[in-house]
């Protein structure tokens, strides 16, 4: 139950945009199933922000560019290509995966 708590409380923190900087991550642990789009229908802005998270983080704890491209992907596909700042996300994440000339392009 408690991980339930903290990992509510991370879905709650990711849809309300709190600063980053200001939360200590390295406290939760979370299921590996926290990102499942495919069984629980997270708000493009979540899989966002969450990607986001994962592209830009100085701590290479919670840094992973790969799974970062990965959701970025997905809430474009979500909303059909037509958020600009998904698409912002989307060239972060091609640029924290090393793949520049697509981020170019993205952006």
């Amino acid at each position: 139950m408690k991980a339930r708590k903290k990992y509510l409380l991370f879905l709650l923190i990711l849809a309300f945009n709190v600063t980053f900087a200001t939360f200590d991550f390295t406290c939760i642990t979370l299921p590996s199933t926290y990102y499942n789009y495919a069984n629980i229908p997270f708000p493009t802005d979540v899989i966002n922000n969450l990607a986001w998270l994962l592209a830009t983080a100085e701590d290479a704890k919670i840094r992973n560019p790969a799974e970062a491209l990965r959701l970025a992907q997905r809430a474009c596909e979500l909303a059909k290509y037509e958020r600009s700042e998904l698409l912002d996300t989307l060239a972060v994440a091609y640029a924290a995966a090393d793949r520049f000339s697509e981020a170019i392009e993205t952006a």
